[in-house]
C-alpha cells in the first residue's frame, strides 16, 4: 500500500468567500435591476393614465367653457338688447301719431327727429287757424314740453309751415311704447 503523506499544508480556497459574496451581489444586484424597471413600468402607465385623465379635463373644461363664454355673450347680447330698446325713441309711433293728428296725410311734407330731444315738422294747412289748432293739438300730449313755431310761408291756396317741438322722451317712450 503506498501512502501518500503530503507535508504541505492544505491550503483553504481563497476564492470561495469572495465568489459567494460575488454572486449574491450580482443576484441582489440583478433583483434591484428588475424591480426598478416594474417600478418605472408602472409609473410610467400610472403617468399616461394621468396624462389621459387630464387631457379629458381639459377636454371637458374647454367644452364647459365654450357653454359658458356662449352663456355669458348670450346673457350680454340680451343686456345690449334690453338697454337700446330702453335707450330707443319710438320714432315711428311718434312719426304715427304726428300724422294721425293731421287732416290728411298728404299735408306732412318733412318730418325729422333730432337727438336733442326736439322733432320739426313741416306741413301745409289751410289757414292760420289750422296751424294753431294743431300745435294746440300736440301741446296736449303728454310727451310734448314745447312748440316753436320756426316760420310760415302763404301758398297759393295753403300755408306752409315750420313747427318745432320740444319733448320729454321718457314719457314719449312710456305714452307710445316701441317702434312696432
Amino acid at each position: 500500500m503506498n501512502t501518500e503523506i503530503n507535508f504541505l499544508e492544505r491550503q483553504p480556497k481563497k476564492y470561495v468567500i469572495p465568489l459567494v459574496l460575488g454572486i449574491t451581489f450580482l443576484l441582489f444586484l440583478a433583483v434591484a435591476i428588475v424591480t426598478l424597471y416594474y417600478q418605472q413600468l408602472l409609473y410610467d402607465r400610472a403617468i399616461e393614465n394621468e396624462e389621459r385623465r387630464l387631457g379629458q379635463i381639459e377636454e371637458l373644461l374647454v367644452e364647459h367653457s365654450q357653454e359658458t363664454a356662449t352663456t355669458q355673450q348670450l346673457r350680454d347680447i340680451q343686456k345690449s338688447i334690453i338697454s337700446i330698446q330702453e335707450d330707443s325713441i319710438p320714432n315711428v309711433a311718434l312719426y304715427r301719431n304726428v300724422l294721425g293728428l293731421l287732416t290728411s296725410s298728404d299735408q306732412l311734407s318733412n318730418f325729422t327727429y333730432s337727438g336733442a330731444n326736439q322733432f320739426v315738422l313741416e306741413a301745409s294747412f289751410a289757414d292760420l287757424e289750422s296751424v294753431a289748432q294743431y300745435v294746440g293739438t300736440l301741446l296736449e300730449q303728454a310727451y310734448v314740453t314745447d312748440a316753436t313755431l320756426s316760420s310760415v310761408t302763404s301758398a297759393t291756396d295753403a300755408y306752409q309751415a315750420t313747427l318745432t317741438f320740444n319733448i320729454d322722451v321718457d314719457l314719449l317712450r312710456e305714452e307710445l311704447g316701441n317702434n312696432d
